[in-house]
């Protein structure tokens, strides 16, 4: 089990009382495949059981929930339906950094980075990413793809329970790797 910390008083609020029901029918309302998906919800925490599609319809799952007002901790027990394959695994070689010659030296050059405060990573590899003042869409590309015109990948990684505009202070981004 992972567990994924929000800030309760950012995100979504919902129109009636938190509750299971309701927060299935926001899951609805954004598009978002929730199948066999159950939740159990004890004061500000969420419990997620069942299986999504794959790792990033994990990810965005935990944020769309997460990201709702009076949730603080969302425990992550799903189990992904479609394992990573083959190439997939080949793939993730690609977004190794520059000099990683061998899995070994990719390992601490990975590690040698700082994480950002208040982050995580999601479980496709993306970082959660706690929204700070002023911060915005493009200084978040910049910062992490090294290019500020990514910003429509950061919308694109986070849609649909991004709401328009520049994202409030305190809901979680997806950032995935590049």
């Amino acid at each position: 089990m992972t567990s994924y910390r929000f800030d309760p008083a950012a995100g979504t609020r919902l129109a009636g009382e938190l509750t299971p029901h309701a927060a299935l029918a926001e899951l609805e309302r954004l598009h978002l495949h929730h199948a066999g998906l159950r939740l159990d919800h004890t004061g500000d925490r969420l419990a997620l059981h069942g299986e999504a599609a794959d790792t990033a319809a994990r990810e965005r799952l935990i944020l769309a929930l997460g990201n709702l007002q009076g949730i603080a901790v969302v425990e992550d027990l799903m189990a992904a339906a479609k394992p990573p394959g083959l190439l997939d695994s080949l793939s993730s070689f690609a977004h190794l950094p520059a000099g990683s010659a061998d899995l070994a030296a990719a390992r601490l050059a990975m590690d040698a980075l700082p994480p950002e405060p208040g982050s995580s990573y999601g479980p496709a590899g993306s970082l959660f990413h706690p929204v700070r003042p002023d911060e915005t869409l493009a200084e978040l590309a910049r910062r992490h793809y090294g290019d500020a015109t990514e910003a429509p990948r950061l919308i694109a990684a986070n849609t649909p329970p991004l709401p328009p505009g520049e994202p409030p202070v305190g809901w979680v981004l997806r950032i995935p790797p590049r």
